[in-house]
Formats: structure tokens, sequence, C-alpha cells
């Protein structure tokens, strides 16, 4: 049985603020001596106080700079250590709630903000956290095994109050009043613990996550490029299969940690459901993709004599594994057809690739219908659920393959029978399972550009009737006493002139102008986008009015319904994250009044990068497309629950963890309103597609305080928040 042993049971300290005197002082309060010790054998590790005291005469907000200028605000502590045995000794840092103040209120953590240093090195840069509701895990470490000799690590612990809050009896979003504030105060114990049994997970998922992560800007076991991940290539079994730390967050409160490729150890079975942890958020939290229902089923492998096999392309049956295969020593199209007895299956294929440019492409049809579709490299796999299949069923797969003689790609599959539920957990969920809807317009029935939100504000019906030749146009115009009159008029429409009021005289004004983004007369192609503009307006006081957030999404009313029947008991589990609906225009295109080529389409950020080949994950997001819950200073506050969307980008940086199955499914991430086809989104395989049929799978965040029950990450074992 795993024990859990108290190398310190803890130090507190105490800060009261009060404004009226402006002071206050922590106090360290010993609840044992001096140091202390746990002897076990050939395992040594010390705990030794280095500071009782700590006296601070301001404890105003103040910024990160302001708050490592004073030598007041820290504790100091060491933990030493020998470790003789072959096993390596952890140990973590925490923070919980100390003692309460009679006839005070404690701060809100989220308030709090803490460096911690080991022998001088920031490993904690201005860390906060959203809510202490047992402890935080703020740093792991450990005393490697077969260490003789004594190794020291000197810590030192400061706290401030951050310099984002809001004090003031007038503002309507203050954190506190000036009476609110000096009546505050904060206890904060830290407490360092050290396990010296044997287990198979730390407790805290962000710590987990963290300490597995390498930079993505180097080469690495799976990462051959000289300078890291390249997101430019695609599938590439040679460009991330892990946990990365990204680049460029180094140095932030909370780095980004990201998984990657065909990953097996970020599986989560939170709420009844699993879960595939997907990044870090910049707040410390651990964002979740939905990955279907708990439990597993009991699967049996069907014998050689079960199928009826119609044609064969050189495949041959394992009577051992039960298992179909096939081997490329070159590139090759070899397939298999077949049918089986009536039931329900778990189709299962594998892949085994040394060859670095070896793959299988894999194909399914069921009953002459496409199925899907999947690229594989070494060392890959995946199930699927084939249900209801009958015994006239005919079931077709292929493999398009390449390998070498000397290093031949192998494909297997093998078809099982689906049982009843063995156990109530793991995670094994398939192509059919892990989505929560399909075919889920993004907006039902719309009628301009609000077809791009996941909430929407005001609406611009978008007309596409023609420009008039014999209509003058304006680069701009002029509003007075309730109407507008054209700038520098001409007949008809060009790059810089947009705006009309329909008029055949150029002196003409309107109470309503029409703005033309696009029209079109060409032979064989004629095309025209327009809106209409009232009490002053111009087409970018529209464009930024339709982003507001005022009506609800269609994708995010069915997102927010499943919530509310599935999670809404374990909201307090969840950060206040923010989810991207990411729709700054870099390219107006007709839709710039004055130099905008009305020929071209509106185009938002990603699709920019996407067209031109550079694509770098972007993770920004303005704060009018930054969807959370009230109370988070970054976002919009306009969510009901804290749940949303991927973006693509996202979903680029994840890639191989998000489309797993090859599922492809709709992220908040818009690319253009095409001229032909209407608004296109990108999908979590980054291609462009039309958002009126879309497959959804949610994203939610977990606080960075989580703290696991058991699990391994696995599919059949994942993590298990409690």
């Amino acid at each position: 049985m795993n024990k859990r042993y108290y190398v310190l049971i803890a130090a507190i300290i105490l800060m009261i603020m009060a404004l009226g005197t402006s002071y206050a002082f922590f106090t360290y309060d010993k609840t044992s001596t001096k140091s202390h010790s746990i002897l076990m054998g050939d395992i040594e590790l010390h705990y030794n106080e280095e500071t009782d005291t700590v006296a601070l005469t301001n404890a105003f907000p103040m910024t990160k700079e302001q708050a490592r200028s004073r030598n007041d605000n820290f504790i100091t502590f060491t933990i030493a250590g020998t470790n003789q045995s072959n096993k390596d000794i952890n140990y973590e840092i925490d923070l919980i709630h100390g003692e309460n103040v009679s006839g005070k209120n404690r701060i809100d953590d989220k308030l709090l903000v803490f460096d911690l240093q080991e022998n001088d090195e920031y490993v904690v840069n201005g860390g906060s956290f959203q809510e202490l509701q047992d402890y935080v895990s703020i740093w792991v470490n450990k005393v490697p095994a077969s260490t003789n000799s004594n190794i020291t690590k000197t810590y030192k612990l400061r706290m401030w109050i951050s310099d984002g809050i809001i004090i003031s009896d007038s503002e309507a979003n203050a954190n506190y009043t000036t009476s609110e504030y000096k009546n505050l105060f904060a206890t904060i114990k830290v407490r360092v613990l050290g396990d010296f049994a044997e287990h198979d997970y730390n407790h805290n998922l962000y710590q987990i996550i963290r300490s597995k992560a390498v930079p993505d800007n180097i080469p690495s076991t799976y990462v051959f490029g000289e300078n890291g991940i390249d997101f430019n290539l695609r599938n590439e079994s040679n460009n991330g299969k892990g946990v990365y730390l990204r680049h460029g967050t180094e140095g932030d409160n909370n780095p980004i940690y990201y998984y990657r490729g065909e990953v097996k150890d970020n599986n989560v079975e939170f709420g009844g459901f699993c879960w595939k942890i997907v990044r870090t958020t910049e707040t410390g939290g651990i964002k979740l993709l939905y990955n279907g229902e708990t439990g597993i089923h009991q699967k049996t492998p069907i014998n050689n004599s079960d199928y009826t096999v119609t044609e064969n392309e050189g495949y041959t049956f394992n009577n051992s594994t039960k298992e179909w295969e096939i081997s490329f020593t070159d590139y090759a199209y070899k397939s298999i057809s077949f049918t089986v007895p009536s039931g329900n299956y778990s189709l299962m294929v594998s892949i085994i690739s040394p060859s670095s440019d070896g793959y299988a492409d894999y194909s399914l049809s069921v009953g002459g219908s496409y199925y899907r579709s999947e690229s594989l490299y070494d060392d890959q796999e995946f199930q699927i659920s084939v249900t209801s299949i009958t015994s006239t069923i005919a079931i077709h797969i292929y493999f398009d393959g390449m390998g070498t003689q000397d290093e031949p790609t192998i494909a297997k599959f093998k078809m099982a029978t689906r049982g009843s539920l063995i156990s109530n957990h793991g995670c094994e969920a398939t192509y059919d399972e892990v989505i929560i809807g399909d075919e889920i317009s993004f907006n039902e029935n719309p009628v301009g550009y609000e077809v791009f939100g996941y909430m929407y504000g005001d609406l611009y019906p978008i007309s596409f009737t023609l420009a008039s030749s014999s209509h003058y146009f304006g680069t701009g115009f002029t509003y007075s006493n309730g109407v507008y009159t054209l700038t520098d008029p001409k007949l008809g429409i060009d790059a810089n002139h947009h705006y009309t009021c329909k008029s055949t005289d150029p002196a003409e004004t309107c109470q309503t102008i029409t703005y033309y983004g696009d029209s079109t007369n060409l032979p064989h192609f004629r095309h025209a986008e327009s809106i209409e503009l009232k009490n002053g307006e111009s087409i970018f006081d529209a464009l930024e009015k339709i982003r507001e957030g005022k009506h609800d999404s269609t994708i995010k009313t069915y997102i927010d319904n499943w919530y509310r029947d599935n999670l809404t008991s374990y909201t307090s589990r969840l950060e206040n994250a923010i989810y991207c609906n990411n729709r700054r225009v870099v390219d107006n295109n007709g839709w710039m009044p004055t130099g905008g080529e009305y020929l071209d389409s509106l185009t938002f950020r990603a699709y920019e990068s996407y067209e031109n080949g550079n694509i770098v994950p972007d993770l920004t997001c303005e704060k009018i497309d930054s969807f959370s819950l009230p109370g988070n200073s970054n976002g919009n506050g306009k969510l009901k629950y804290p749940i949303g969307l991927l973006t693509a980008d996202e979903a680029l940086l994840s890639e191989g963890v998000v489309n797993e199955f090859s599922r492809n499914f709709v992220t908040a991430t818009p690319a253009i309103y095409h001229d032909d086809d209407g608004p296109k989104f990108f999908t979590a395989n980054i291609d462009i597609e039309s958002f009126y049929s879309n497959n959804v799978r949610p994203a939610i965040t977990l606080r960075g305080s989580t703290i696991l029950v058991g699990g391994s990450g696995t599919r059949e074992d994942p993590y298990i928040v409690d």
C-alpha cells in the first residue's frame, strides 16, 4: 500500500492587509522544530527552515518587478538528501490554505501571485491560481536514484498581491470596495511532501504534464528537424510525438505545454466521460477535448472461419493473433473484401513501418458506402465500431502502402465482436463515438457575416443583387442630420468606390447607404455581396458590431444544452478559461472602402497564414473574440457554461491528438467568406469546409490544481479526476 510522509508540516504565511494603516505583516508560525528529516534505510531527506519571520510593511498591490525588489515578502527553505536506492525519490512543494482569521474575509485566491526560486533559478515565474480547493502543487522535483553524496536545493517563495486588483467604491468591475479590502486576510501554508513508496503517478495533473515536456524548438527523440517542430509538415512521424513546451512561452507566468502526435498517455476520465488532454492554458489550466463515454466492452476477435472472403489481394490470416496481415516492400495497393456473421464489431487496425518513408493509407467501406480513411505511420493503431452488421453486408478494406525490402511496412487488422461492458472505467470510444453530434450547422439560416460567430451581434443581411453601372459610388461619406452624402462620387464600383445611395445623381443623399464588398459582372461569373448601413455607420462599424456577443450561435446552443444535461454538477472543477473564436479580419478585400479589391472575399487571420504556406500556431485572441464566463479579465464574459470549441491553431499544435481517429470536426476558427460557396471554417484536420454540416467535439478546461485519484493516462487506465 502506498504511504505518503510529510517531510514538512508546514510553514504558515499570514498576511493581513489594512488600507487605513497601510500596514501588513507576515508571521511564520512554526508547527515543528527547525529541522526535519526522514530516514528510511538507504533514503535520507532533510528539510530545513531558514527564515521564521518575514515582515511586510506594505500590502498594496504591486507588479512583479516591484515585488522582487523587496526583501521582506519571502521565506526561504532548503531540502537536502541522499538516495542510495535504485529508484528516484520524488518530493513536491504545495500551497494550501492556512487557518482562518476571526472576523475577517479571505482574499480571492486568484489575486495572489508568487515566485518560487530553486537555487536562484525561477521555477515558478509570477504564478497564480484560480482557487485553492484542497491544495495546489507548485513544484515537483526528485532526488535521483544512486545519489550517494548529499544534494542541496535552496528555495525562496515570494508572494504578493496582483497589481490587477481593482479597489473602488464606484467602479462596477471592482474586486473590492475600500471597506471590504480593509477586512481581508490571506493565510497560505507552504508544505513539502515526500512519497517514499512506489507509485505510478504524481497526483497533480499539471505537474505530470510539465514534467514530461521538452522544448519544441530543438531536435528531440521524435523531432528530427534542426529547429524543432515544423508546423508546415503534416502527419510526419518524426515531427513530434509527446509533450512539448511551446517556444516563446518559457518566461510566461504559465508556459504552454501541449501534447502532439500518436501519444498514448493523455486520456482523462472526468464527469462520466473520456477526454483527451490537448494543452495547458495561459492561466495554468488543462484544456481537454471530448473523447466519448467511459467504459470497456468485451471484445472477442473472430476466427478465420467466420470470414467469407470474396476478394483478397495478398492478405494472410494469422491464426495465433487472429489478424489479417499484408506486407509492403514497395509501393502497392492491396484490398480485401468479406462478409461476417451478423452483430456489432470493433475493427482494430495497426501499422508497423520502421522505414522513414513507410506508411499505409487505410480505407474502409461498409455495404458499398464509403466509411472512413486514415494515413498511418510506424507503430500506429486505432479501432472503430462497425455496428449493426448483417451477414449480407460486404466490408471492403484496402491499404495503399509503401515500404522497402529491408524495412517492409506491415499492415494488420482484425474484427472483434463487441460484447457487454466489462468495466465502467476506461476510454475505448472509437471513430463513431468521439463526437456529441453531427450535421450541426455553426449558424442556421444566416443572413450575413454573423455566421462566423460563436456568438454574434447586430445582423446585417447580405444582398446578392449586382451593383448597377449607372449608379454613383463614393470612396466614403459624410453624415449629418440623419443623411449620408457620398465622398468623391463616380459612376460604377471599383476598388476605391464601394459606398452608394443607389442613385444616378452624384449629389443624391440617403438615410440608408449601401456598401458593396463584391460585385462582379463578368461573362460566366456574376456575383455580388452588399449590406445596408444606417445611423452614420461605416463598413468598419458594421464588421465590429457583428462580432459583439449578443446572440448564441446554433452550435453554441447545442453545446450548452449538452453541458447543461451532463456536466453542471462539475462546474466547480473547471477553470474559467478562454475559448477563442478569432474573427480578426486580415484582408478586407472588397470590404476595404478605399483600395479594396472587389473581386476577392473577406478573409480571416488563420486563412492568411494557411494560404501563404507559413503556418505557425497563434494562441493569441482579441478580447471581443475571447469567450469566457464573467470574471475572467482577459475574456469577454459572454459564456453561460465553461465549455467551447478548439481553435484551428490548437488543432495544429496538437496534431495527431485532436484527429486521432481522423474524425474531422469543426473548430471555432473562420477562414473565408467564399465567393461561390459562402462561409468556410477550419476543421481539426486543418481543412477548409462549409459551415453547413459539422461534427461537434467540445472542449473544457480543468483547473491547474486538479488532483488525480488514479490512472496512468492510457485508454485502458485513464487519469481519473474524482
